[in-house]
C-alpha cells in the first residue's frame, strides 16, 4: 500500500516550474528550515496545484498553488510567501486508503489521494498548464 502511494506520488511530482523557488541549494535549505525537515527526509518536490474535498461537501474546486514536498511518510503542500514556506496541508501516507493517477490525453496527469474523511487532488505544474475549475 505505501509503495503504491510513494510510486504514484513520485510520478505526479516529477515535473516542475519555477514560480515557487525550490531547485537551488539555498531554496532547499530554506524549505528544510521552514518545514522542519532534514535533507534525507525529502524524496522529491515540485510546484503543484491542488484542491481538497471533504466528503459530502459540494464546494467547487478552486485550485491553489503550492510546493509539493514528498517525504518517505507524508506529502506536504506548502505555500510560499517570500521568503518563507508554510505548511498548508499534510497528508500522512498512513492516512491514504486509496490513490488514483488519472492521465488524460490532453492535459497533465493528476493524482487523487483518498483518506478516511477527505480527498486531495493534485496537478503537477507544467508550462502553460492551468487546471480546470471543477464543480463537484
Amino acid at each position: 500500500m505505501y509503495f503504491k502511494f510513494i510510486t504514484l506520488l513520485a510520478l505526479a511530482l516529477l515535473t516542475g516550474c519555477t514560480t515557487i523557488p525550490y531547485e537551488k541549494p539555498q531554496d532547499r535549505l530554506n524549505i528544510q528550515k521552514d518545514l522542519s525537515l532534514k535533507p534525507e527526509e525529502i524524496v522529491t518536490m515540485t510546484q503543484v496545484n491542488w484542491c481538497a474535498y471533504a466528503y459530502g461537501e459540494v464546494t467547487p474546486c478552486h485550485p491553489q498553488e503550492a510546493l509539493g514536498v514528498q517525504t518517505r511518510t507524508k506529502l506536504i503542500l506548502a505555500s510560499y510567501d517570500k521568503p518563507h514556506y508554510k505548511t498548508m496541508v499534510e497528508v500522512q501516507a498512513s492516512d491514504v486508503v486509496c490513490a488514483h493517477l488519472q492521465t488524460p490525453v490532453d492535459t497533465a496527469p493528476n493524482l487523487f489521494l483518498f483518506a478516511q474523511n477527505y480527498a486531495v487532488q493534485i496537478w503537477p505544474v507544467e508550462p502553460n498548464f492551468k487546471p480546470p475549475e471543477f464543480n463537484t
